[in-house]
């Protein structure tokens, strides 16, 4: 079986891109509590230990918050400067930088990703400010002077490739120890977990999963599916909202997403239960193994968000353009 959570998960720099859209980073969230029943002292640890090893070189959500603030800059710094020689100040860089959801690091893993986290739901709800920010952007119309602008200025300034975005706003360490962690869970997962008694058991219990178009979904199928089906952001309620105000979509999919993961736990748990330990201490072999290279990567995230914080941000919320000298 060829996991859809792990396409998902790891494709487009690891990005949660059905679920989040073009908010590209690394999926996270292990926030809702777990069932009764469903956790224990080692379950726990395991999460807890290799959320905090990947963060020291995939970066903590502040850290990566960062590099979403470099990497608006490196894209759209010079369209900024040109719109605001145009006449349009108003122009924000910063508008579509990205927001990063909270670490999963186990979240490519089909076997051991953390047991019915919510990892879905909540890596929507860690970015929907910037959800609703392009949305609106999207729907938002210019007037024929500022759209003149607009063509003269995307004109006038090369583009920036992927690579030198990705060279500006994130360590190569972290890069290169990304994939190898994706590799390690991999390998895991194949010599541990049996990918055929898993999409059998699923396909098995499918039937305890409503969808609201009546779609038969499975093993390969379910991650996708929630993606596709994802509430407009407008419907999503950000970390701090109180469930009394969530949105009849909002309620639906997360209760959706409630009976696909208890299906999903079903059919893992025993492989999870029963190997926590050993992937555990794989988690601590990679760490020693990559003392030196976690290091440099720990280094390079101190460079962005030193480079971060002289662009205006210091964690916060909102619009940075004209807070600082950008040069």
């Amino acid at each position: 079986m060829v996991s859809a959570r792990r396409k998902v998960a790891a494709g487009a720099v690891g990005a949660l891109v059905a679920v989040v859209g073009s908010i590209s980073y690394v999926l996270g969230s292990n926030a809702l509590p777990l069932r009764a029943g469903d956790s224990s002292a080692d379950t726990d640890q395991l999460q807890t230990e290799a959320n905090a090893v990947f963060s020291r070189f995939n970066g903590t959500v502040e850290q990566r918050n960062a590099s979403g603030v470099i990497q608006a800059w490196t894209l759209n710094g010079a369209m900024d400067q040109c719109m605001s020689e145009a006449g349009y100040p108003q122009w924000d860089w910063s508008a579509t930088r990205n927001l990063a959801p909270r670490t999963n690091a186990l979240g490519t893993s089909v076997f051991f990703t953390d047991p019915q986290g919510g990892s879905y739901s909540h890596a929507l709800m860690d970015v929907v400010d910037a959800s609703r920010l392009e949305e609106d952007l999207r729907s938002e119309e210019l007037s024929e002077a500022e759209t003149v602008a607009v063509q003269g200025c995307v004109k006038s300034t090369p583009p920036t490739s992927d690579d030198t975005t990705s060279q500006q706003s994130t360590p190569s360490e972290a890069v290169q120890l990304r994939s190898e962690w994706w590799s390690m869970l991999t390998a895991l997962d194949a010599k541990y977990g049996d990918s055929e008694a898993y999409a059998s058991c699923f396909r098995d219990r499918a039937d305890q999963i409503a969808t609201p178009d009546g779609d038969h979904l499975t093993a390969d199928t379910w991650v996708m599916y929630l993606g596709s089906h994802a509430p407009a952001g407008s419907d999503t309620p950000s970390t701090t909202d109180p469930p009394s105000t969530y949105s009849s979509a909002w309620n639906a999919y997360i209760g959706l997403e409630a009976d696909v993961e208890s299906v999903d736990w079903a059919c893992r748990s025993p492989v999870y239960e029963e190997h926590s330990d050993e992937v555990l201490d794989a988690v601590s072999r990679f760490a020693v193994d990559n003392a030196a290279a976690i290091a440099a990567a720990e280094d390079g995230w101190d460079t962005i968000v030193t480079r971060a914080a002289q662009l205006g941000f210091h964690g916060q919320s909102g619009s940075l353009d004209g807070q600082t000298a950008k040069n």
